[in-house]
């Protein structure tokens, strides 16, 4: 979402993108290109805990989300290997995936301080990241999926109000 300011007494015109702070300039007359950049998120459709936790990301961040099992990987330079042991988010010329991923895409929903500790944690943030990969279907993993589910309905009753 853009936010055009109008002119200020200088004549610059301010355009302002949501999320990720970033504001663009020109004096009124000068003309400019402002490209947007498109989240491209790669997962395990199959997986619960990977399309509670997109959803729960999606309502605060614009991104497109790809199920690996449903597309071809090769026109991301990825393989099914690759894919089916991690997430992976494609954002302009950055290619993350795994903990990496999920920073990023906690930093640009607003969950500094989550994003925060994922960063800070190094090592153990990937670690942990391979774990949850790993034990989908383990009882912690689905108690986390509820858990966003409910967050995720809660979220769209209260919109509904």
């Amino acid at each position: 979402m853009a936010i055009l300011s109008p002119r200020g007494q200088d004549g610059v015109i301010s355009l302002g993108a949501r999320n990720d702070g970033a504001v663009l300039s020109a004096h009124v007359g000068q003309s400019f290109n402002l490209r947007v950049q498109q989240i491209i998120v790669i997962f395990d459709g199959q997986c619960q805990f990977c399309r509670e936790s997109l959803t729960w990301v999606e309502s605060r961040v614009e991104l497109h989300a790809i199920p690996f099992q449903s597309t071809d990987l090769s026109q991301y330079g990825l393989s099914l290997d690759q894919c089916s042991k991690s997430v992976f988010v494609i954002a302009g010329d950055q290619s993350l995936s795994g903990a990496d991923a999920v920073h990023f895409l906690l930093k640009k929903r607003g969950n500094t301080i989550a994003a925060a500790v994922i960063r800070k944690s190094g090592r153990l943030a990937h670690v942990g990241y391979a774990w949850v990969a790993t034990h989908r279907s383990s009882l912690l993993v689905g108690l986390l999926s509820r858990w966003l589910r409910y967050a995720n309905r809660s979220k769209r009753s209260s919109k509904k109000r």
